[in-house]
């Protein structure tokens, strides 16, 4: 029922309030987002106690289950309990806040049993009081064996007091947050401009690390707007990912086709499409177990293009020097991508190395100023300069896309 996730047991009880409604963050729900969080630090079995069944909820717990996951949605604390192993280790989430997966992950390494907590001040009255020092932020972790002694002492709605009264008597570990960690680490979305600004910074905090010349100065801003865009309309970020595919093996075609502009320019909003989708993902959480193959048809169609240009300006100019230029091209760029797979989490970001983004980017200009052999003439030195810049004794200090 449960993956071992750092040799625990993980799972997860979602205490849903129905009676309080929140804004959408990125088109959705405080309770998927809660979801989307304990799943990404590893747990595969998520149980949420709710009044009512929301089309919506129904509609994560189908996503979930299509990956693997197992959820159940119950009505009572009893059936909650029985839904839950003795042996798995619990996340509670029963708050109106969401928090970061850094600070979950901090709870997870305190062990069983934990409170995360705030200090007791006026400005968290919405957290339960635990003493005069503190408050609980509405996030515990527990073994499963605790949830069943508790489930039959309380009442439906009773249940996260009654279970943070019986930790606290047990001394459970409290992470406290000061202020300097808070804002950082805890989003209130109590109103609409709350939930805008939740959105912008789930966006912000969750931009991959690796960056060469076109994601960075290029696809950033833009994957950005587009992200925010399709999150307002509630769009899912795999169904933008494989418009993102579809529209790149159109402009395979296209370019083989021989019309090379056409091509580039449906391949460059493809790149767009699908940074937006990835970004989208990891800001709300959602899996994506087909991201490595997307990738690589990504990656397979921009070089299919690029040889493309070279053999028809080729043919077209005479200047059979743009096949060396096409090969130079697509070598380095296969040397890039190995390099930074070998060195994959060691690197740090280089905003001014090639990349597949910046080489259609360069080579759409070349063919728009009717200077397509320059265009490529560039993309060629730029492309072999970066890899060869990363030879240096100091090699693998970067991370290209």
């Amino acid at each position: 029922m449960v993956t071992e996730f750092q040799n625990v047991r993980l799972a997860a009880l979602i205490i849903v309030d129905d009676a309080l409604t929140t804004p959408l963050v990125l088109g959705r729900s405080l309770t998927e987002l809660q979801i989307a969080r304990v799943v990404s630090l590893g747990a595969r079995h998520v149980v949420c106690l709710v009044r009512q069944v929301s089309p919506q909820l129904l509609g994560v717990a189908d996503h979930l289950r299509a990956n693997g996951l197992t959820i159940d949605i119950v009505r009572s604390v009893a059936d909650a309990a029985d839904a839950i192993h003795p042996d798995e280790t619990v996340f509670l989430v029963a708050s109106q806040v969401l928090i970061s997966t850094r600070t979950l992950g901090m709870l997870l390494d305190s062990g069983v049993s934990s409170l995360l907590c705030v200090a007791n001040s006026p400005a968290s009255p919405q957290f339960e009081i635990i003493d005069a020092a503190m408050r609980w932020a509405g996030y515990a972790l527990l073994d499963g064996a605790t949830l069943r002694r508790v489930a039959g002492m309380v009442g439906d709605w009773d249940a996260a007091s009654t279970l943070l009264r019986h930790l606290v008597q047990e001394g459970a570990h409290r992470v406290l947050l000061d202020g300097d960690q808070l804002a950082s680490a805890m989003l209130v979305i109590r109103s609409d401009a709350e939930a805008l600004s939740a959105g912008r910074k789930l966006l912000n905090d969750n931009i991959e690390g690796g960056q060469g010349l076109g994601s960075y100065w290029i696809g950033k801003p833009i994957s950005g707007f587009l992200a925010r865009l399709a999150g307002e309309l509630g769009l899912k970020s795999k169904v933008i990912e494989y418009a993102a595919v579809g529209a790149a093996l159109v402009a395979a075609l296209v370019g083989l086709a021989g019309w090379l502009g056409f091509g580039l320019f449906i391949l460059l909003l493809a790149f767009f499409a699908r940074a937006a989708a990835t970004r989208l993902a990891s800001a709300v959480g959602e899996l994506n177990p087909s991201d490595r193959l997307f990738r690589t048809i990504l990656r397979g169609t921009a070089i299919m293009i690029v040889g493309a240009c070279a053999v028809t300006l080729a043919s077209r100019t005479g200047q059979w020097g743009c096949l060396l230029l096409g090969a130079l091209l697509i070598g380095s760029h296969a040397l890039i991508i190995q390099r930074r797979m070998l060195k994959s989490g060691t690197s740090r970001p280089n905003r001014w190395m090639s990349d597949m983004l910046s080489t259609v980017v360069i080579l759409l200009l070349g063919i728009a100023s009717t200077l397509p052999v320059t265009g490529l003439f560039i993309a060629s030195v730029h492309a072999v300069g970066s890899y060869l810049w990363m030879q240096r004794p100091v090699s693998g200090d970067f991370d290209t896309a």
